[in-house]
């Protein structure tokens, strides 16, 4: 064999080997990169994944948000029409300075439906907005028919006027007697005007009541 053959045939197995490794390296290679596509693709698809859920709920938020606005605005419009329908009331409130003349017009109506009168008492007025009240608690003896009567002629001769308790008592021991009623009575005045504290007003609507 000459020396060119033997060294060609000497040289094929070095040859082989580098060709192994080399390979072995282009698959490490190529796992690697495959690898590192497929985990960019994975963080791709969830980003964009996050994405999509994001507008989804930006969407649902500002439907909310129209649905709340146009609730506000039908509320603020139902209000105005309540509030216009409360301007056209033909009721006008009065002072709480006429005080004494409510409590002896009451006094007419409830001897007037036949109930009998024990007390009579105007409490502390409480101030509103755009009103004040004032508690009358009246108590005396009556049967039911002349309280039912009572209540029915004070909405229409006071309209500015309600009940908030009604209480009727019989007396076990003795049917046949006159049960004990109390009304508490809500009058609706002008707004109180009174300078100073509450606690005047308060005075000066008492001190008229005396």
């Amino acid at each position: 064999m000459s020396r060119a053959a033997a060294a060609t045939t000497s040289g094929q197995p070095e040859r082989w080997k580098y060709w192994r490794i080399d390979a072995a390296g282009l698959c490490v290679c190529a796992a690697m990169t495959a690898g590192i596509y497929v985990i960019g693709v994975r963080a791709l698809l969830h980003h964009v994944e996050q994405t999509r859920s994001h507008r989804r709920e930006l969407a649902d938020l500002k439907e909310r948000d129209t649905q709340l606005t146009t609730s506000i605005q039908s509320l603020r419009s139902q209000l105005a029409t309540v509030r216009a329908e409360i301007e056209k009331l033909p009721l006008n409130l009065e002072s709480a300075q006429q005080i004494n003349q409510r409590i002896a017009r009451l006094t007419d109506l409830a001897v007037e439906t036949g109930l009998e009168i024990n007390d009579i008492q105007p409490g502390a007025p409480v101030s509103k907005p755009r009103f004040a009240i004032i508690p009358i608690q009246l108590s005396g003896m009556g049967d039911y028919r002349s309280c039912a009567k009572f209540l029915r002629d004070m909405r229409q001769v006071f309209p500015d006027s309600g009940v908030a308790t009604f209480d009727l008592r019989g007396n076990p021991a003795d049917p046949k007697s006159p049960a004990v009623y109390t009304f508490g009575i809500i009058w609706h005045v002008e707004p109180l005007r009174v300078p100073g504290s509450p606690a005047m007003a308060d005075k000066a609507v008492a001190g008229v009541a005396e």
